[in-house]
């Protein structure tokens, strides 16, 4: 009897060690495309907001949208993001993200430039981010802006 469960055990552990490697692809894609979800709602806010609205000259409030991007964090259908960048403008890509497990990606946003303020705006957590986006013009280009909703950016008030 305690051989039978002895084996049992050693062919279960084996089970589970042959499977890992396929569950973490599984769980760095699931995350790679909740993300890239969350890259898509952020193109139609800002695209939307670039096609409703005038860019305000200096002095003026920048028209503006908020957004909450749900970020994945670590679990057993999911890995978790360890890096979400909104580049600088004049960067090609808009977009970056790397999941522990994955590669790192770029995406660029069609119909809309989309940037963050000076630097690069990193989140390295998961979970819900909030997100300002103001319609600016950089460099004589309408361009939507994204800040973080605690850092008030060039121009806005």
């Amino acid at each position: 009897m305690t051989v039978r469960a002895a084996v049992s055990l050693a062919l279960a552990a084996a089970l589970l060690g042959a499977s890992m490697p396929a569950v973490d692809r599984v769980r760095v894609q699931h995350a790679d495309a909740r993300i890239e979800g969350e890259v898509e709602r952020l193109q139609t806010v800002a695209r939307s907001l670039a096609r409703s609205n005038d860019v305000v000259g200096d002095g003026g409030s920048p028209a503006r949208a908020r957004v909450t991007v749900h970020l994945p964090v670590r679990s057993w259908g999911a890995s978790q993001v360890t890096e979400f960048t909104v580049l600088p403008p004049g960067d090609g890509a808009a977009v970056r993200w790397q999941v522990r497990g994955g590669e790192r990606r770029h995406r660029t946003l069609n119909g809309v430039a989309l940037a963050a303020t000076g630097e690069e705006l990193t989140v390295h957590e998961g979970g819900r981010q909030r997100l300002v986006l103001e319609l600016r013009r950089l460099d004589g280009e309408r361009t939507v802006v994204v800040r973080r909703p605690d850092i008030v950016g060039e121009g806005a008030g």
